[in-house]
């Protein structure tokens, strides 16, 4: 859409790739996937502004076990604010993969929203994952949104399996009891 005003209603879903010149507010769900069934990763322009209105959702794909680009939804929100409501919902498409648990121990972060010249909000609203993949054993941890600048990254926190957190503990307790048998030999 070239330079249309371009409104996204309730209910309603802008999905694909290309540029929007004009101005857009997405009061329904926007997702970026390419595919039969909207899922696929991608990249949308928006050189005129972007706006997520209260209630709205995102809709963000990952194919693989990886933080680079071209295995993730990508948006360029260039020449224009990018506003976010207060609630925006946030649906997370993980699939077309076979994850694997030692990517998702560690904490990753995505650049989901670039170039954004100003604008206001937070992706505050529920981070919902849907994991179409096969997961290769538990993926614990947290979804969250950070801005930085005129970007929006994607972030997942993981949380320690028990095993390992407990295996940690013994180490850090283990630690504790040398150090404190060393200053009873010193102070002896």
């Amino acid at each position: 859409i070239a330079n249309s005003t371009t409104t996204v209603d309730a209910g309603a879903t802008l999905s694909g790739t290309g540029t929007f010149g004009g101005a857009t507010t997405i009061s329904g769900t926007n997702t970026v996937g390419t595919d039969s069934n909207g899922t696929g990763v991608a990249t949308t322009s928006f050189t005129n502004g972007l706006t997520y209105s209260t209630g709205s959702t995102f809709v963000w794909d990952l194919v693989g076990d990886s933080t680079a680009p071209g295995t993730f939804d990508t948006v360029n929100a260039t020449g224009g604010a990018l506003t976010i409501g207060s609630g925006v919902n946030t649906t997370l498409r993980l699939g077309a993969s076979d994850f694997s648990q030692a990517f998702w121990s560690n904490d990753q972060t995505w650049l989901v929203f670039s170039g954004a010249s100003g604008g206001s909000g937070f992706f505050d609203g529920p981070v919902t994952p849907d994991y179409t993949g096969s997961i290769n054993g538990p993926l614990v941890g947290t979804w969250s949104w950070s801005r930085t600048g005129n970007d929006v990254f994607l972030n997942f926190t993981a949380v320690p399996e028990p095993a390992s957190l407990g295996g940690a503990l013994v180490l850090l307790g283990s630690w504790f009891a040398r150090r404190r048998n060393k200053r009873k030999n010193v102070n002896a």
